[in-house]
């Protein structure tokens, strides 16, 4: 299964690096409004990163959403 992570600040890094471990998941991208935060995650988890998840939509087959709320 192809999943995304979007929004990869301290939380959504743990997100990523679960998906990460989980031999029947592969991280296929991470989005954040942080570019270099990212970029890093992406780098470090070996995923592509995004800039908008609309990007998403369509590649992957679940999102976890990973972004605070007012």
């Amino acid at each position: 299964m192809k999943v995304g992570v979007v929004g990869v600040g301290s939380l959504g890094q743990h997100h990523a690096r679960v998906y990460s471990q989980i031999p029947e998941v592969e991280l296929f991208g991470v989005c954040d409004v942080d570019k270099k935060r990212a970029e890093k995650i992406a780098k470090n988890f070996n995923a592509q990163q995004f800039s908008d998840y609309k990007e998403l939509i369509g590649k992957v087959d679940a999102v976890s959403i990973v972004v605070p709320t007012p």
